[in-house]
């Protein structure tokens, strides 16, 4: 029992220890390459002809503030000709030209390329602000010298989506390529990293990924892999520190309902990185914004978490998949953004209803609606177009306290 006891004691202390030694490195990366992160980008689009930036969530606000004072910064506009979303489908770009060469700014112009962006479109006021942002620094432009927002997504077809198989040809073969079009798209946009143009790339986690491996040494090739492997030097991904999607199997358990896919044996939760010292800290350092290299630092050698994790050979690193992490403040201070319930017109609540009824069968729907907690989809589509504003992000306040020093 002694030995038992003695034994004990040694591993806590040597778990204490690399602890420990962990969290000083860690002070010290942000003592000797913290940088604040707007100079920290200004300084990076210099040197790359793009910037790949992950928000974490897509309904987080705080990166999009981010976006809208990085874009008021001079010099970075200076230097920026291109910005590229994710989220809206590319045959919506007529509507988002529309809206960027028309003074003074008519916001309808945007409608339908919002509402093309997801079954119930997309409704993050965000966007919507940072378009605006843009739409003022353009307008003491020539026009050849503005700034251009290009939608990079797949074409959003709604009106041909007109059974649950359509649907699922939509969101499941359609969808396959769409990596690799998104990088297509860019490459061209930027001519060919000529050096003629600069751009940042607002996505989300998987896509901005550009390294990381299957467990077989296989790449698993996202957007920014695309631009990494193939252009190496002329492209950095950014990772927001917010909340981290952890994805475990769990033991099979014969009284959970089985699926096709799996997913019963599977847990996911939001969690912070790097088991919270990477926020233990920022904390100790003041909280305050700050932006570091995943290269060569302490920062990079966490163990990558992210909605790929099942599918990527252990023992992979941030440093694997990510260049460098900006972070803005506390994560459980982060806010969802608001909603854009302007798109919630009479004739797009209808159309709302229309694709729910086309896409899903009625027992999937009546168990979707139930989920919702929303009687059909009328008290649906009016509660989406009620609108909510800024609140707090609820993967954010998922993670949970700080962890406490051993």
């Amino acid at each position: 029992m002694r030995l038992m006891i003695l034994l004990l004691a040694w591993c806590c202390g040597v778990a204490s220890a690399q602890t420990s030694g962990h969290g000083e490195a860690l002070q010290a990366d942000l003592a000797n390459v913290g940088r604040d992160p707007v100079e920290f980008a200004v300084s990076a689009l210099r040197s790359h002809e793009l910037l790949i930036f992950d928000d974490a969530v897509h309904n987080a606000d705080d990166p999009w503030r981010f976006y809208q004072t990085l874009v008021e910064a001079p010099a970075f506009n200076a230097q920026l000709t291109d910005i590229f979303v994710e989220t809206l489908p590319v045959n919506e770009q007529p509507r988002l030209d529309a809206y960027f060469n028309t003074y003074p700014a008519n916001p309808n112009l945007l409608l339908p390329a919002f509402q093309s962006g997801a079954i119930t479109g997309w409704n993050y006021r965000s966007y919507v602000d940072l378009f605006a942002t843009i739409h003022a620094i353009n307008a003491d432009r020539d026009p050849v010298d503005r700034i251009r927002v290009h939608a990079v997504s797949t074409p959003a077809y709604w009106a041909q989506i007109q059974t649950p198989a359509d649907f699922r040809t939509y969101i499941g073969p359609a969808q396959a390529g769409r990596d690799a079009h998104m990088y297509a798209i860019i490459y061209r946009a930027l001519d060919q990293f000529t050096g003629t143009r600069r751009g940042m790339f607002l996505t989300n986690t998987r896509h901005a990924y550009n390294g990381l491996h299957r467990s077989d040494g296989s790449l698993i090739w996202n957007t920014a892999t695309y631009f990494k492997q193939w252009h190496p030097g002329h492209s950095l991904s950014i990772r927001f520190n917010g909340p981290f999607l952890n994805i475990e199997r769990r033991g099979e358990d014969s009284a959970r309902v089985a699926t096709a896919e799996g997913l019963e044996n599977i847990e996911y939760s939001w969690v912070r990185a790097d088991s919270g010292q990477w926020d233990r800290a920022f904390a100790q350092a003041g909280d305050g914004p700050v932006a570091i290299p995943l290269t060569g630092t302490e920062f990079g050698t966490a163990p990558y978490i992210g909605n790929l994790m099942l599918n990527a050979a252990a023992g992979q690193t941030m440093a694997d998949v990510y260049d460098a992490v900006i972070h803005l403040g506390p994560v459980t201070g982060w806010q969802n953004a608001a909603d854009y319930a302007e798109i919630y017109t009479p004739e797009f609540k209808r159309e709302v209803a229309r694709r729910y009824q086309a896409a899903y069968s009625p027992e999937d729907l009546s168990a979707f609606l139930a989920s919702q907690n929303v009687a059909d989809l009328e008290a649906l589509t009016s509660e989406l177009a009620d609108g909510r504003p800024v609140r707090p992000l609820p993967q954010a306040l998922a993670v949970g306290p700080l962890p406490q020093l051993p």
